[in-house]
């Protein structure tokens, strides 16, 4: 058997691996293990070390002493305030000229006045001789050059003569300092900028910059037919650049082999268009064979009345797909109002990280996809049984982007809820979603709450949930539903026994509450009490329909009808259902609009109905009284025949009889009654008469 160990690793793979670490893990972690692996770390020569000049945990020095001079090939250094004596001190406690092989320098977050000191440290006492410096850095072969700064770096310093870096990447450029670099950088082979604008303006240079001696600035028209052939690599992370300017920019490198760009744009610009790019790559570009880039256009009006296709179409010619081997996609992110038109593989931005639900097309796939994040938590496990839940609620989605959604969906056998409630899929959406619900997508749960939806989609539904027979819940609640769509789906149930409840509360119509109460007294839901019936607004005409249902009700118990807008015809209505309901022993109907007519109602049902043990008639708000004496005399004569009624509560009415009556019930059902309250109850002479 062959004992393989990782001492036997040739120390070529390990300083391959040690390419990957930073220094500290190297010296502190690999060298410590054993004799073997500190003989392996010694023979390293690529080190490359980071340095936060603030970190007082990491000595800069301590490392540079354990290390040879020679064996740093790297050397970034970080800032992270303006305190210039950090740097001085950090400087101060090593020599740079030693790093004879240094071929890469970093400087994050410095300032021009930190920039200024740094030089001063390596013994360049002016910030204007700063292309001494860099001639300095060419002798020692430096090859790559960071200043990741808040300035523009031209503006600061001439750009060297004849700089012999070959890598080099800035923060911050304009037109202007963008030639200046070319021109003055024969070597320069890769360039990355990240962020290019027209004209750089900063109110943070220091003082030392009015001083400096500048070159006439030269726009790109004014180039007299410039070229930089030397420059093979351009990559600008934030180009804000208008195409055109952009194009002129990119003509003076006509030899680039490989371009990145990134832009966010507010308008759909011809950098978008594939055909411009096209013909002017064509024309310019000729060497080109990697172009990668990432366009965003961002706009509030950006809805799903969008065509993504018309962002890819342009894309897709033998050019693009086949001679440069360029696939184009684009995503419409609805939350985010934006339309990401970028290459594969991904560039990684703050919007191609967002979780929202996004819509896909490519150049190599024209359909249009649904796309969900894998940590959006959109698709959940509804029960044990793997049943799945799809929230897809406030994401602005229309009725055109309805249609990627089902194909994506009609994938999972699964379905048990599907959420589109606050978005926009209107009646044109429902129509596709009920033409799916009849055969195709099997859902138990439904929510299309807030999305513009009218009588005419209520129509497409009731025809799919004639055939549908897995929905058990819709909501349908605030929408623009009128009172015939709601008698449509009052009719669905009635006449196809349909047993799927349903929300339908504020919508257009108040008649859309009565269908909701109606369908769910359908269904038998024997919760219905106080906040299901009372403060609904209900007229007599939503009476008519609710009095139908409750006629046939087996098992509500408790009806509370209290401040609604009832009269005498309401009464009427729900009287003929407690002719024949048996069910019914407690009813409150405080707070409405009869009067003497409907208590006339009331009391011939009172003389059948024995079922009937609780009444409550209280009469608070005084728009609403309109019972008289006359309407408590049929009471009265009602109660001679009934004998079922055990408790009466007639309060706040016009008539002092009410106390009367309810005096008569408790003294018919307590013998042992001995006290009286009939304080604020209108009490004159001829009631106590009465009574006595």
């Amino acid at each position: 058997m062959n004992n393989s160990s990782l001492l036997n690793i040739p120390k070529e793979i390990f300083h391959l691996i040690f390419d990957h670490l930073d220094t500290n893990t190297i010296f502190c972690s690999v060298s410590c293990v054993c004799k073997q692996f500190h003989a392996v770390v010694n023979s390293y020569n690529r080190f490359k070390l980071k340095y936060s000049i603030r970190n007082r945990k990491f000595n800069l020095k301590s490392v540079i002493d354990r290390i040879s001079p020679l064996k740093i090939v790297s050397l970034t250094l970080i800032v992270n305030n303006n305190n210039e004596n950090h740097i001085t001190n950090c400087l101060s406690s090593f020599n740079i000229h030693q790093l004879n092989n240094l071929h890469s320098l970093t400087l994050t977050n410095f300032t021009g006045g930190q920039i200024e000191t740094f030089l001063f440290y390596i013994n360049v006492i002016r910030i204007s001789h700063f292309q001494t410096f860099l001639q300095r850095l060419s002798n020692v072969k430096y090859k790559k050059l960071c200043v990741e700064n808040h300035f523009c770096l031209h503006e600061i310093f001439p750009w060297p003569i004849q700089s012999t870096l070959q890598r080099l990447r800035i923060q911050d450029c304009d037109l202007n300092a963008y030639q200046t670099i070319l021109r003055n950088s024969l070597n320069l082979k890769e360039l990355e900028i990240d962020t290019c604008v027209s004209q750089y303006r900063d109110p943070f240079l220091f003082s030392s910059v009015s001083q400096l001696i500048k070159k006439p600035k030269t726009s790109i028209d004014e180039t007299n037919g410039e070229v930089y052939p030397q420059l093979i690599s351009l990559i600008i992370n934030k180009c804000c650049l208008p195409c055109k300017e952009l194009q002129k920019l990119l003509s003076l490198t006509r030899c680039l082999l490989r371009l990145r760009l990134i832009s966010i744009e507010t308008t759909v610009s011809s950098v978008f268009d594939g055909s411009n790019w096209e013909q002017w790559i064509s024309n310019n570009l000729s060497l080109l064979n990697k172009f990668e880039f990432s366009f965003t256009y961002i706009d509030k009006r950006c809805d799903d009345t969008l065509n993504s296709h018309a962002f890819i179409f342009s894309f897709q010619t033998r050019f693009w797909l086949e001679e440069k081997h360029c696939f184009v996609t684009c995503d419409f992110i609805p939350n985010e109002h934006a339309v990401l038109l970028y290459t594969t593989p991904v560039i990684q931005n703050k919007l191609m990280k967002s979780k929202s639900v996004r819509f896909r097309v490519s150049s190599t796939d024209s359909s249009c996809r649904l796309i969900l994040h894998p940590e959006s938590r959109i698709i959940q496990k509804y029960n044990e049984e793997n049943q799945l839940t799809v929230n897809l609620c406030s994401n602005l989605i229309g009725n055109n982007l309805l249609r990627p959604i089902i194909v994506e969906l009609e994938n999972y056998s699964m379905l048990h809820t599907l959420n589109l409630s606050k978005n926009q899929i209107g009646d044109v959406g429902v129509l596709y979603l009920a033409e799916v619900l009849q055969n195709r997508l099997r859902l138990v749960n439904l929510n299309l709450s807030k999305n513009r939806i009218t009588d005419i989609g209520i129509q497409y539904l009731c025809d799919s949930l004639k055939l549908n027979t897995t929905i058990t819940s819709l909501d349908l609640s605030y929408n623009l539903i009128e009172k015939s769509g709601a008698q449509q789906l009052y009719d669905l149930y009635k006449d196809h026994q349909i047993r799927v409840k349903v929300f339908l509360h504020s919508n257009k119509s108040t008649f859309c509450d009565t269908v909701q109460m109606a369908i769910a007294i359908r269904n038998n839901n024997e919760n219905l009490f106080i906040s299901d019936l009372h403060r609904n607004i209900y007229g007599d005409e939503d009476m008519k329909l609710l009095a139908e249902v409750l006629q046939h009700n087996e098992k509500i118990k408790r009806l509370n009808f209290s401040t609604n807008k009832i009269g005498d015809v309401g009464i009427k209505y729900l009287c003929e259902c407690l002719r024949t309901n048996r069910t019914i022993v407690e009813l409150d109907i405080s707070n409405n609009s009869f009067g003497n007519v409907g208590m006339k109602y009331l009391s011939d049902v009172l003389r059948i109905n024995q079922t009937l043990t609780k009444l409550i008639i209280n009469h608070i708000y005084d728009e609403t009284n309109q019972i008289n004496d006359i309407g408590v005399q049929y009471l009265i004569d009602a109660l001679q025949d009934n004998t079922g009624l055990r408790f009466l509560q007639f309060h706040s009415n016009q008539s002092g009889y009410g106390a009367i009556v309810e005096v008569i019930i408790q003294l018919r059902n307590d013998k042992s009654f001995i006290n009286l309250n009939l304080s604020k109850r209108r009490i004159n002479d001829e009631t106590i008469e009465f009574l006595a």
